[in-house]
């Protein structure tokens, strides 16, 4: 979908010294109606990127729209708390002037890599993809579709992770979206369903991801046509070249992945994003038995552990245990004794209690908390089932004591920015759903 500017004449933007409590550093880019500004924080200390539009430069028919869009990318990037989708701080809409300040991505987008001259190796590429299609799986757990997928709406920070983003004309449940009927996405990662009008899928995220593998494989697109109208009969036509007909030293699996994500027929596609990821997970570089460096480096950038230094995460890695959940299997039961924590490395875990569901957790999140902190009980307060395939670490109270007092003081200050999170996020749903319903408390 896009958005249209306005015909007059606006004034250029000027760029500020200062937004809110960030000191602007620079201009990151710009775009038809934002430009992406590079702030700084002193407390806490870290650089972010602020997305400033400026409604005066669309037109009055494209503003109602706007609105929705710029209220949905904040709301939807501040529920889906993910290591692998790019976190808001904050945003704020005003007359003149509406930002989103959201996490930094250092090493800008994948586009950069999807050049013949830029390609990343093969294995380099399916681990990235892998966790796109974990950040993905939770978003559609949460009833998302991000209906826009490419290589510049995923990016890479400063540690190399792939972080997805630009929710903006994502499909969602919130009330107010106006956009969910719209025919909306960047036409050469659409898939044939999106091009006859039919509505976006997770199957449909499926095709795009797999247009995203084939370019960052190959450096180019699986198609060139010369127009819209042909672009669009090369998607209906489906069986697409393998990357190998492009590259011949690929893994033969690369084939059957892409094959798959971008049959022509959804059904025949991934049934579920953990399948998309194993097949991905197969390529890249195995688990196996990591060592102590490598458990530290996969925790580094869980959220639940971003405030531990070095010395903190090398004394968590040897007092957890580590282990995996199949899809559909129960971690622990409601009531089960037990006061052991859990933090999800990969995958997505149900939360009910009394057979309600209470939330849907992803990677980096901690579980199991409650009983850990009340401790005296030593009963478990809900039911944790594996949604996907999960990786998860354990830790036991009884053998945390160990720790030092900085490190115990680490998990204390993760339990706390954990708690406020979801509670910041319920009472976001309950004002969201008393919107919807036209009720007050008052």
């Amino acid at each position: 979908m896009s958005i249209r500017t306005s015909a007059a004449p606006s004034t250029p933007f000027e760029v500020p010294t200062r937004i809110g409590s960030w000191e602007i550093m620079g201009v990151l880019g710009r775009g038809a109606s934002a430009t992406i500004l590079l702030g700084r924080e002193l407390f806490p200390a870290r650089d972010v990127a602020i997305k400033v539009y400026d409604p005066q430069r669309l037109s009055a028919e494209d503003r109602k729209v706007f609105r929705s869009l710029f209220l949905k990318e904040t709301l939807l990037a501040k529920r889906l708390t993910h290591p692998n989708i790019t976190q808001v701080y904050d945003a704020a809409a005003e007359d003149d002037r509406s930002y989103i300040v959201m996490e930094y991505a250092k090493e800008g987008s994948l586009e950069r890599y999807c050049t013949p001259e830029g390609l990343l190796p093969p294995e380099r590429v399916a681990g990235l993809l892998e966790s796109c299609c974990d950040a993905l799986s939770y978003a559609n757990a949460h009833g998302v579709i991000h209906r826009d997928l490419k290589p510049a709406n995923i990016l890479m920070s400063a540690e190399g992770d792939a972080k997805v983003a630009d929710f903006g004309v994502a499909f969602s449940n919130l009330a107010f979206d106006s956009t969910r009927a719209m025919v909306v996405g960047s036409p050469a990662y659409m898939a044939p369903e999106q091009i006859e009008g039919k509505p976006a899928s997770m199957k449909s995220d499926m095709y795009s991801l797999g247009i995203v593998l084939y370019k960052m494989l190959v450096g180019a697109l699986p198609f060139a046509p010369d127009s819209p109208a042909a672009l669009a009969a090369r998607i209906m036509l489906g069986n697409l070249p393998s990357p190998s007909e492009s590259r011949a030293d690929l893994p033969p699996l690369f084939d059957v992945v892409f094959s798959r994500a971008t049959a022509r027929d959804p059904s025949m596609r991934y049934p579920t994003w953990e399948d998309f990821a194993a097949d991905l997970r197969t390529i890249a570089t195995p688990e196996g038995d990591l060592d102590a460096g490598e458990r530290v480096a996969q925790i580094r950038k869980l959220p639940f552990f971003r405030e531990f230094g070095e010395a903190a995460l090398a004394e968590v890695v040897p007092m957890a245990r580590w282990f995996s959940v199949r899809a559909g299997s129960q971690l622990v039961g409601e009531g089960d004794p037990g006061y052991s924590f859990f933090v999800l490395v990969r995958g997505q875990m149900r939360v009910t209690r009394r057979g309600t569901l209470l939330a849907i957790r992803g990677a980096g999140e901690c579980l199991g908390e409650t009983a850990f902190l009340r401790r005296s009980g030593a009963r478990r307060f809900s039911t944790l089932t594996a949604v996907t395939d999960c990786a998860v670490v354990e830790i036991d109270p009884d053998v945390l004591w160990v720790a030092s007092p900085e490190t115990t003081q680490k998990f204390h200050l993760a339990f706390l920015n954990a708690m406020a999170a979801r509670l910041e996020n319920a009472e976001g749903a309950l004002a969201e759903m008393m919107a919807s319903k036209n009720v007050t408390l008052f």
